[in-house]
């Protein structure tokens, strides 16, 4: 149906764009149910002697008989909400925007019936950062404190735990005899107040730091295991190999060729293509 400019109200054939003409007159949207939907395309003294059809809009729905594509999460949030006892979720600090992840880590906390998340980095060094994260976890306990989802509640929610800086710029140029314009700023500074670790963090977290688990690590262990290269790649390093020592009699003390050269069979055995011709900086002896 058009919207809007000369055909307003009038239905519109998706396949030409034009309005639906029956009895040389615009069909009406209010009088669309009352008629056959189709129409043909084109007048009777057009292309005689070639067959023309009805056209109809097409009709499109689901395939009832297809497999369907579902998000895991999605899947368990609709038809397994009480199947799950746990639920984990690492580096949940990646999980605080308002993208499909960050949904999904709520869709998670709402099926199972206790949730476990984990972060090496719990905040990027502002108070807001929680905001989303909260409220996917804590629901129930950010609406008692009277926090709205959306931007009105993470403003909110900045003012009391975050830090703010109010910047006023006054112009008193030529205001003898009025007053000068004002002009407010509020940004967002990096900082939390304590008050969130003890309104939300302490019951709901549990802050570990690796001297706390030291003890109970594996002992590190570094160890180089030289691997043999095959015999066409071997091959062809000792080829290159063969090429570089040349350049080194010939340019012997010229550190941009032992530098270019270091590079190349460092890197041939693990991308023996796409190298190019190597190439250094040649000095003058007389000028160095």
């Amino acid at each position: 149906m058009a919207k809007s400019g000369p055909c307003l109200g009038t239905v519109i054939n998706p396949d030409t764009g034009a309005p639906l003409i029956v009895n040389d007159e615009r069909v009406l949207a209010s009088e669309f149910e009352k008629i056959r939907r189709s129409e043909i395309i084109g007048d009777g003294t057009d292309d005689q002697g070639k067959n023309r059809c009805s056209m109809y809009s097409p009709l499109w729905q689901a395939d009832g008989g297809c497999i369907r594509r579902f998000a895991l999460l999605e899947f368990i949030g609709r038809y397994m909400p009480d199947f799950f006892d746990y639920g984990i979720a690492d580096e949940v600090h990646e999980l605080k925007g308002d993208t499909a992840p960050g949904k999904a880590l709520g869709t998670l906390a709402r099926s199972v019936d206790r949730i476990a998340v984990l972060t090496g980095t719990l905040m990027g060094g502002y108070a807001d950062d929680l905001f989303n994260v909260l409220y996917r976890l804590e629901p129930h306990k950010m609406v008692t404190e009277g926090y709205e989802w959306g931007e009105s509640g993470v403003r909110n929610f900045s003012e009391s735990y975050g830090v703010l800086e109010r910047v006023t710029i006054i112009a008193s140029e030529e205001n003898a005899c009025s007053k000068g314009k004002a002009t407010k700023q509020v940004k967002r500074k990096p900082g939390a107040s304590p008050m969130l670790f003890g309104k939300f963090l302490m019951e709901l977290g549990a802050f570990v730091s690796l001297e706390d688990i030291s003890s109970e690590l594996p002992a590190h262990r570094e160890e180089v295991i030289g691997v043999d290269m095959d015999e066409p790649l071997a091959k062809a390093y000792a080829d290159l190999e063969k090429q570089i020592k040349e350049p080194f009699e010939e340019h012997r003390g010229n550190h941009s060729v032992i530098s270019t050269a270091l590079n190349a069979v460092l890197a041939y055995p693990d991308r023996p293509y796409g190298f190019g011709d190597l190439i250094g900086t040649e000095y003058d002896l007389e000028l160095h």
